[in-house]
């Protein structure tokens, strides 16, 4: 059972349902399922919101980080050169505010404004200011823009064109743009965790809502959109469920497993 965060699993204020969610987790312990966490956030801040995040297998940064509990069993990683290339194509662009991200933490230029890096730490519970990205001598798997006010026009279709040889724009929704390692998705770190568990894409299911959850739909013999989720993410899912302003997660889990 995997699922998205924002815009899925999670409500506007970033709540669920926990005594509904418990009464779920019994029953799918009873059946020996696993639940997963799959989100292009960092890892740390998706294990806060659970008060036993050993118990869980997660799928961070769009699958550049695959965790079995406390365990990391996979860490992607972006060639140094390929890093700076990307670099040099956000720093032409002093408007954009962009961040890249680690293993166990991210990175953002101090360039970019307080209110927006406050929007990043929301994601990224471990973030450095820096000077220049060039400073950063961590691996790097995974660049991004975060910006409420929306992507600026045009954004995607020239990273595309400058830099989607070493990495691919991926748009999560929600003011958000995901530049990841081709071939590098959710359901990429989710098939390490079945394979690692024995389970096989015909057990399992999976709830999303944006773009980066298409490939995880596609995997799964359950996929369920979310109401709130556009055409295109609809259209890879088989079923649709209530928006996640409504706990459709949790609706549709009831209706599975009771």
């Amino acid at each position: 059972m995997a699922v998205d965060m924002d815009g899925t699993f999670l409500r506007p204020d970033d709540t669920y349902d926990r005594p509904r969610f418990a009464r779920f987790r019994e029953r799918l312990r009873e059946r020996g399922g696993r639940f997963v966490v799959a989100s292009g956030n960092q890892y740390e801040q998706l294990r806060s919101f659970f008060d036993d995040p050993d118990e869980f297998g997660y799928v961070s940064d769009n699958g550049a980080l695959v965790a079995d509990g406390s365990e990391i069993v996979h860490v992607e990683s972006l060639a140094p050169e390929a890093a700076d290339r990307v670099i040099a194509f956000f720093e032409a662009r002093p408007e954009v505010p962009f961040f890249a991200s680690g293993p166990g933490c991210a990175y953002v230029p101090v360039g970019v404004p307080e209110r927006l890096a406050g929007v990043l730490a929301r994601y990224y519970h471990v973030l450095r200011r820096v000077r220049s990205l060039y400073e950063v001598r961590d691996r790097l798997f995974k660049f991004g823009v975060e910006d409420p006010r929306g992507l600026p026009e045009g954004l995607i279709a020239a990273a595309r064109a400058e830099i989607g040889d070493v990495l691919t724009p991926v748009s999560s929704g929600h003011g958000s743009l995901d530049l990841i390692i081709p071939g590098c998705h959710k359901a990429g770190g989710l098939l390490r965790l079945m394979r690692r568990w024995g389970i096989a894409p015909s057990e399992s299911a999976a709830f999303g809502d944006g773009g980066n959850d298409i490939e995880m739909l596609r995997l799964c013999r359950y996929s369920v959109a979310m109401a709130n989720a556009p055409d295109e993410v609809r259209v890879a899912a088989q079923h649709r469920t209530a928006a996640n302003t409504e706990d459709g997660v949790l609706v549709q889990l009831d209706t599975w497993f009771t």
